[in-house]
């Protein structure tokens, strides 16, 4: 499936979620298909489909922008509380490799930060640390993207049929370089 294909399906996800007022599900498709919708830009060359597709980007951007702030606003808990647990687990979903989870919730992490420097009366260092802490959670989140859009770019260079199926009907990863064992292997048949 192309990203494009993916966005959309997880488009469609997040309006029924969102139907539902099912708005946690709701916001992480919202943020999926915003992921993918931009890979899916940044090879995309019909400028009348980057338009559409840069128009349902800002429009699901909005949309979660609108579910945060409605989160926010009747959040019980305490949003700085909040807002560090969600960046703890994107920190956490990082270093595991689950990097579409981490920008995920970098995002979240970052808005939640945002929205409480708006709206409450901080001490000045801490707003200071606040801001410093937006700053390299976006910085990662667009760090994690470009691998993502580079590692993506590479793949659709990379003829369908060596990606998915070797001529022994296996699957290999293209990028894999067999080492002498290998290829002894192969040429031998053991």
């Amino acid at each position: 499936m192309t990203d494009l294909q993916l966005g959309l399906e997880a488009a469609n996800r997040a309006v029924q979620n969102d139907t539902l007022h099912n708005y946690t599900d709701a916001l992480y498709a919202y943020e999926s298909a915003i992921n993918h919708m931009h890979r899916a830009l940044s090879v995309e060359i019909d400028p009348q489909r980057q338009f559409i597709i840069s128009s349902k980007i800002k429009e699901y951007q909005a949309r979660c922008t609108h579910i945060r702030e409605h989160a926010v606003r009747s959040n019980a808990k305490n949003p700085l509380e909040e807002a560090t647990n969600i960046a703890v687990q994107a920190t956490t979903a990082d270093n595991d490799g689950r990097l579409d989870d981490a920008v995920r919730l970098y995002g979240q992490a970052c808005q939640l930060f945002s929205d409480i420097l708006r709206s409450s009366d901080i001490a000045d260092p801490s707003k200071q640390k606040m801001r410093e802490m937006v700053g390299a959670y976006n910085v990662r989140a667009e760090q994690i993207r470009q691998q993502q859009t580079q590692q993506s770019s590479i793949m659709q260079k990379i003829p369908f049929s060596m990606q998915q199926q070797g001529g022994d009907g296996k699957y290999h990863d293209p990028l894999y370089k067999p080492s002498f064992s290998d290829k002894f292997r192969n040429y031998t048949g053991l």
